[in-house]
């Protein structure tokens, strides 16, 4: 996993091997893209050429992410 701080964004990254899935009961990549996105942030998941998965996410920094914070 890699963090990011940016000047004007925060962006994780995730970049490996997948284990077995499981359920977890919960939303998965349906529920990180949604958070996300209501941070006005950008979301990007899927398989890697070389096997495995990358899941990225990038969060801008001010606005609706900024106001967030300080509710």
């Amino acid at each position: 996993m890699h963090v990011r701080y940016r000047p004007d964004a925060v962006e994780v990254e995730v970049d490996g091997r997948v284990a077995a899935p499981h359920r977890s009961g919960g939303f998965g990549l349906v529920g990180m893209r949604g958070r996300v996105h209501l941070y006005g942030g950008e979301f990007v998941a899927g398989p890697r050429e070389n096997g495995g998965w990358r899941v990225r996410a990038s969060i801008r920094l001010g606005g609706a992410a900024e106001r967030a914070v300080k509710v």
